[in-house]
Protein backbone atom coordinates (compact mmCIF):
# COMPACT_ATOMS: atom_id res chain seq x y z
CA UNK A 1 0.00 0.00 0.00
CA UNK A 2 3.05 2.10 0.31
CA UNK A 3 3.52 2.38 -3.41
CA UNK A 4 0.37 4.59 -3.94
CA UNK A 5 1.60 8.03 -4.95
CA UNK A 6 0.43 10.78 -2.17
CA UNK A 7 -0.51 14.33 -2.77
CA UNK A 8 0.38 16.38 0.14
CA UNK A 9 -1.60 19.66 -0.46
CA UNK A 10 -0.02 22.35 2.46
CA UNK A 11 -0.29 25.86 3.57
CA UNK A 12 0.32 27.17 7.11
CA UNK A 13 -0.49 24.93 9.66
CA UNK A 14 2.24 23.06 10.69
CA UNK A 15 1.11 21.55 13.81
CA UNK A 16 -1.74 19.89 11.44
CA UNK A 17 0.85 19.07 8.91
CA UNK A 18 3.08 17.39 11.91
CA UNK A 19 0.06 14.86 12.89
CA UNK A 20 -0.37 13.92 8.67
CA UNK A 21 3.43 13.12 8.98
CA UNK A 22 3.50 10.88 11.99
CA UNK A 23 0.81 8.69 9.92
CA UNK A 24 2.69 8.61 6.59
CA UNK A 25 5.80 7.71 8.75
CA UNK A 26 3.81 4.50 9.47
CA UNK A 27 3.48 3.44 6.22
CA UNK A 28 6.31 4.71 5.04
CA UNK A 29 4.94 5.93 1.50
CA UNK A 30 7.57 5.69 -1.11
CA UNK A 31 6.23 8.43 -3.43
CA UNK A 32 5.33 11.95 -1.51
CA UNK A 33 4.29 15.21 -3.59
CA UNK A 34 3.78 18.31 -1.75
CA UNK A 35 2.09 21.20 -2.69
CA UNK A 36 3.00 24.84 -0.79
CA UNK A 37 0.48 27.80 -1.65
CA UNK A 38 2.64 31.08 -1.40
CA UNK A 39 1.47 33.57 1.81
CA UNK A 40 -0.73 36.03 2.18
CA UNK A 41 0.62 39.01 2.09
CA UNK A 42 -2.36 40.65 4.36
CA UNK A 43 -1.51 38.13 6.96
CA UNK A 44 1.16 39.44 9.17
CA UNK A 45 1.90 36.16 10.59
CA UNK A 46 1.36 34.39 7.26
CA UNK A 47 5.24 34.19 5.38
CA UNK A 48 6.74 32.72 9.28
CA UNK A 49 3.72 29.82 9.58
CA UNK A 50 4.40 29.04 5.57
CA UNK A 51 8.12 28.69 6.55
CA UNK A 52 7.36 26.61 9.23
CA UNK A 53 4.91 24.05 7.66
CA UNK A 54 7.23 24.04 4.45
CA UNK A 55 10.43 23.40 7.14
CA UNK A 56 8.93 20.51 8.19
CA UNK A 57 9.15 18.06 5.10
CA UNK A 58 12.58 17.45 6.47
CA UNK A 59 10.56 14.94 9.16
CA UNK A 60 9.70 12.73 5.57
CA UNK A 61 13.08 10.98 6.61
CA UNK A 62 12.57 7.52 5.46
CA UNK A 63 13.52 6.41 2.33
CA UNK A 64 11.35 7.84 -0.85
CA UNK A 65 11.03 10.44 -3.40
CA UNK A 66 9.64 13.42 -2.88
CA UNK A 67 8.25 15.99 -5.55
CA UNK A 68 8.04 19.78 -4.21
CA UNK A 69 5.81 22.66 -5.59
CA UNK A 70 5.92 25.63 -3.73
CA UNK A 71 4.42 28.82 -4.95
CA UNK A 72 5.71 32.66 -4.28
CA UNK A 73 2.62 34.10 -4.61
CA UNK A 74 -0.48 33.49 -2.78
CA UNK A 75 -3.33 31.48 -4.80
CA UNK A 76 -6.05 31.49 -2.88
CA UNK A 77 -7.39 27.79 -0.71
CA UNK A 78 -9.68 27.27 -4.17
CA UNK A 79 -7.04 27.59 -6.83
CA UNK A 80 -4.39 26.17 -4.70
CA UNK A 81 -6.06 23.01 -4.31
CA UNK A 82 -7.18 22.56 -7.89
CA UNK A 83 -3.85 23.43 -9.35
CA UNK A 84 -2.12 20.97 -6.59
CA UNK A 85 -4.24 18.23 -7.96
CA UNK A 86 -3.94 19.00 -11.85
CA UNK A 87 -0.21 19.04 -11.43
CA UNK A 88 0.20 15.78 -9.41
CA UNK A 89 -2.01 14.18 -12.17
CA UNK A 90 -0.11 15.31 -14.84
CA UNK A 91 2.55 13.49 -12.92
CA UNK A 92 0.77 9.85 -11.73
CA UNK A 93 -2.19 7.72 -12.99
CA UNK A 94 -3.61 6.96 -9.46
CA UNK A 95 -2.89 8.87 -6.38
CA UNK A 96 -4.43 9.77 -2.80
CA UNK A 97 -5.35 13.35 -2.05
CA UNK A 98 -4.79 14.70 1.63
CA UNK A 99 -4.98 18.22 2.42
CA UNK A 100 -2.48 19.31 5.82
CA UNK A 101 -5.48 19.10 7.47
CA UNK A 102 -6.95 15.35 7.20
CA UNK A 103 -5.81 12.71 8.91
CA UNK A 104 -6.02 9.16 7.88
CA UNK A 105 -6.57 6.38 9.80
CA UNK A 106 -4.27 3.78 8.95
CA UNK A 107 -6.83 1.30 7.03
CA UNK A 108 -7.63 3.97 4.42
CA UNK A 109 -4.72 3.07 2.74
CA UNK A 110 -4.82 -0.55 2.67
CA UNK A 111 -8.70 -0.19 1.47
CA UNK A 112 -8.09 2.14 -1.31
CA UNK A 113 -5.46 -0.49 -2.56
CA UNK A 114 -7.74 -2.94 -2.18
CA UNK A 115 -10.33 -0.76 -4.56
CA UNK A 116 -8.17 0.94 -6.92
CA UNK A 117 -7.32 -2.93 -8.22
CA UNK A 118 -10.63 -3.45 -7.89
CA UNK A 119 -12.24 -0.63 -9.95
CA UNK A 120 -9.55 0.46 -12.02
CA UNK A 121 -11.35 -0.56 -15.43
CA UNK A 122 -15.22 0.81 -14.02
CA UNK A 123 -15.91 3.85 -15.78
CA UNK A 124 -18.36 4.19 -13.85
CA UNK A 125 -16.48 5.09 -10.79
CA UNK A 126 -15.20 8.64 -10.23
CA UNK A 127 -13.01 8.87 -6.64
CA UNK A 128 -12.69 6.34 -3.78
CA UNK A 129 -13.43 8.74 -0.83
CA UNK A 130 -12.53 7.73 2.99
CA UNK A 131 -15.23 9.51 4.63
CA UNK A 132 -18.30 8.34 6.17
CA UNK A 133 -20.58 10.78 7.61
CA UNK A 134 -23.81 8.64 8.26
CA UNK A 135 -24.80 7.33 11.35
CA UNK A 136 -26.09 3.52 10.85
CA UNK A 137 -25.76 -0.11 10.38
CA UNK A 138 -24.43 -0.93 6.89
CA UNK A 139 -24.88 -4.49 5.35
CA UNK A 140 -21.51 -3.87 3.13
CA UNK A 141 -17.91 -3.00 3.77
CA UNK A 142 -18.60 0.17 1.36
CA UNK A 143 -21.46 1.61 -0.71
CA UNK A 144 -21.64 3.69 -3.89
CA UNK A 145 -22.70 6.94 -3.13
CA UNK A 146 -22.87 10.40 -5.82
CA UNK A 147 -21.52 12.56 -2.88
CA UNK A 148 -17.78 13.34 -3.84
CA UNK A 149 -16.36 13.77 -0.31
CA UNK A 150 -12.86 14.92 -0.34
CA UNK A 151 -11.46 15.06 3.17
CA UNK A 152 -8.91 12.33 2.39
CA UNK A 153 -9.45 11.08 -0.90
CA UNK A 154 -8.18 9.02 -3.93
CA UNK A 155 -9.09 9.34 -7.81
CA UNK A 156 -7.45 8.10 -11.61
CA UNK A 157 -5.73 10.64 -13.65
CA UNK A 158 -8.39 9.43 -16.48
CA UNK A 159 -10.90 11.10 -14.24
CA UNK A 160 -9.44 14.58 -13.07
CA UNK A 161 -8.00 15.54 -16.50
CA UNK A 162 -11.77 15.50 -18.17
CA UNK A 163 -12.99 18.09 -15.43
CA UNK A 164 -13.49 21.18 -16.54
CA UNK A 165 -13.32 23.69 -13.34
CA UNK A 166 -15.81 26.37 -15.29
CA UNK A 167 -18.68 23.47 -15.26
CA UNK A 168 -19.92 25.32 -18.69
CA UNK A 169 -22.67 22.01 -19.02
CA UNK A 170 -24.23 23.34 -15.92
CA UNK A 171 -26.37 25.96 -18.04
CA UNK A 172 -27.52 22.87 -20.27
CA UNK A 173 -28.42 21.17 -16.99
CA UNK A 174 -30.34 22.71 -14.89
CA UNK A 175 -33.32 22.18 -16.25
CA UNK A 176 -33.10 18.47 -17.47
CA UNK A 177 -34.98 15.80 -15.97
CA UNK A 178 -32.06 14.67 -15.02
CA UNK A 179 -31.30 17.23 -12.41
CA UNK A 180 -34.49 17.00 -11.00
CA UNK A 181 -33.57 13.10 -10.58
CA UNK A 182 -30.27 13.70 -9.66
CA UNK A 183 -31.60 15.89 -6.66
CA UNK A 184 -35.36 14.87 -5.97
CA UNK A 185 -35.85 16.07 -2.07
CA UNK A 186 -37.28 19.34 -2.38
CA UNK A 187 -34.22 21.11 -0.24
CA UNK A 188 -31.72 19.18 -2.53
CA UNK A 189 -32.67 20.49 -5.48
CA UNK A 190 -33.03 24.23 -4.25
CA UNK A 191 -29.88 23.74 -2.67
CA UNK A 192 -27.83 22.96 -4.97
CA UNK A 193 -29.41 24.99 -7.48
CA UNK A 194 -28.96 27.83 -5.87
CA UNK A 195 -25.17 26.51 -5.59
CA UNK A 196 -24.25 26.36 -8.82
CA UNK A 197 -26.37 29.37 -10.46
CA UNK A 198 -23.85 31.88 -8.72
CA UNK A 199 -21.49 30.30 -12.13
CA UNK A 200 -24.04 32.24 -14.37
CA UNK A 201 -24.32 35.27 -12.55
CA UNK A 202 -21.30 37.47 -13.90
CA UNK A 203 -22.21 40.67 -11.90
CA UNK A 204 -21.92 38.30 -8.52
CA UNK A 205 -18.30 36.47 -7.57
CA UNK A 206 -18.71 33.20 -7.88
CA UNK A 207 -17.81 31.59 -4.91
CA UNK A 208 -18.14 28.34 -5.88
CA UNK A 209 -15.01 26.27 -4.32
CA UNK A 210 -13.42 23.33 -6.81
CA UNK A 211 -14.67 20.39 -4.68
CA UNK A 212 -18.48 21.43 -5.31
CA UNK A 213 -17.69 22.14 -8.98
CA UNK A 214 -16.13 18.52 -8.67
CA UNK A 215 -18.63 16.93 -7.80
CA UNK A 216 -21.22 18.29 -10.16
CA UNK A 217 -19.23 16.89 -12.82
CA UNK A 218 -19.12 13.61 -11.71
CA UNK A 219 -23.37 14.32 -11.35
CA UNK A 220 -23.17 15.13 -14.98
CA UNK A 221 -20.93 12.18 -16.18
CA UNK A 222 -22.74 9.53 -13.88
CA UNK A 223 -19.67 8.78 -11.70
CA UNK A 224 -20.26 7.48 -8.70
CA UNK A 225 -17.94 7.83 -5.02
CA UNK A 226 -16.80 4.71 -3.15
CA UNK A 227 -17.68 5.27 0.76
CA UNK A 228 -16.51 3.38 3.39
CA UNK A 229 -18.94 1.86 5.93
CA UNK A 230 -16.49 3.66 8.85
CA UNK A 231 -15.75 7.35 8.72
CA UNK A 232 -11.75 6.45 7.88
CA UNK A 233 -10.24 9.72 7.55
CA UNK A 234 -10.72 12.95 10.22
CA UNK A 235 -10.30 15.99 9.42
CA UNK A 236 -8.49 18.43 12.42
CA UNK A 237 -8.94 21.83 10.87
CA UNK A 238 -11.61 23.04 12.39
CA UNK A 239 -10.16 26.36 14.39
CA UNK A 240 -9.81 29.81 13.56
CA UNK A 241 -6.48 29.82 11.22
CA UNK A 242 -9.10 27.22 9.44
CA UNK A 243 -9.94 29.02 5.69
CA UNK A 244 -13.40 27.58 5.53
CA UNK A 245 -14.17 25.52 8.64
CA UNK A 246 -13.67 27.71 11.39
CA UNK A 247 -16.92 25.97 13.04
CA UNK A 248 -16.77 22.12 14.25
CA UNK A 249 -19.28 20.05 12.45
CA UNK A 250 -19.82 17.25 14.72
CA UNK A 251 -21.76 15.33 12.58
CA UNK A 252 -19.24 15.65 9.89
CA UNK A 253 -16.19 14.30 12.39
CA UNK A 254 -17.31 11.81 14.19
CA UNK A 255 -14.44 9.06 15.28
CA UNK A 256 -12.39 7.19 13.14
CA UNK A 257 -12.87 3.22 12.81
CA UNK A 258 -10.93 0.32 11.17
CA UNK A 259 -12.51 -1.47 8.59
CA UNK A 260 -12.46 -5.13 8.91
CA UNK A 261 -10.82 -7.42 6.57
CA UNK A 262 -11.19 -9.13 3.53
CA UNK A 263 -14.09 -6.32 2.36
CA UNK A 264 -17.04 -7.64 1.90
CA UNK A 265 -18.18 -6.29 -1.23
CA UNK A 266 -21.58 -5.02 -2.57
CA UNK A 267 -22.79 -5.75 -5.56
CA UNK A 268 -21.98 -4.08 -8.90
CA UNK A 269 -23.49 -0.10 -7.98
CA UNK A 270 -25.23 -0.83 -4.75
CA UNK A 271 -27.09 2.47 -3.55
CA UNK A 272 -28.29 2.90 -0.67
CA UNK A 273 -30.46 5.51 -0.82
CA UNK A 274 -30.87 5.81 2.93
CA UNK A 275 -27.57 6.63 3.11
CA UNK A 276 -28.05 9.13 0.29
CA UNK A 277 -30.92 11.10 1.99
CA UNK A 278 -29.27 10.81 5.30
CA UNK A 279 -26.00 11.83 3.99
CA UNK A 280 -27.37 15.49 2.37
CA UNK A 281 -29.29 16.55 5.32
CA UNK A 282 -25.95 15.83 7.24
CA UNK A 283 -23.30 17.28 5.27
CA UNK A 284 -24.93 20.07 3.20
CA UNK A 285 -27.93 21.13 4.71
CA UNK A 286 -25.99 21.34 8.04
CA UNK A 287 -29.35 19.89 10.42
CA UNK A 288 -29.88 16.98 11.71
CA UNK A 289 -31.41 14.17 9.14
CA UNK A 290 -33.31 13.15 12.16
CA UNK A 291 -34.81 16.80 12.91
CA UNK A 292 -35.94 17.43 9.59
CA UNK A 293 -37.80 14.76 9.36
CA UNK A 294 -39.58 14.94 12.55
CA UNK A 295 -40.65 18.37 11.08
CA UNK A 296 -42.26 16.91 8.19
CA UNK A 297 -44.38 14.77 9.83
CA UNK A 298 -45.44 17.36 12.24
CA UNK A 299 -46.01 19.87 9.61
CA UNK A 300 -48.29 16.93 7.86
CA UNK A 301 -49.76 16.59 11.06
CA UNK A 302 -50.94 20.21 11.18
CA UNK A 303 -52.05 20.31 7.88
CA UNK A 304 -54.60 17.34 8.05
CA UNK A 305 -55.96 18.42 11.32
CA UNK A 306 -57.31 21.64 10.19
CA UNK A 307 -58.45 19.84 7.03
CA UNK A 308 -60.35 17.67 8.55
Amino acid sequence: MNNIPILLIIYNRPNNFKELIKKLKIIKSKKIYIFADGPNKLKIKDPSLCEKTRILTSKINWKCKIYKNYQKENLGVDLAVYNAITWFFNKVEFGIILEDDCIPNLSFFKFVKILKSKYSKDKNIGIISGNNFVRKKYKYSYLFSKWTHIWGWATWKKNWIRFDYKIPFWKQLRNTKKWKLLNNDFNEYKTFTHVFDQSLNKNKKDKITWDYRFMLYNWYKNKLSIVPKSNLVKNIGFNKNATHTFKRNKNMNYKLKDLQYPLIHPSKNYIDNDFEKKNFYTSYYNKSYFFIEICKNLKFQIKNFFND
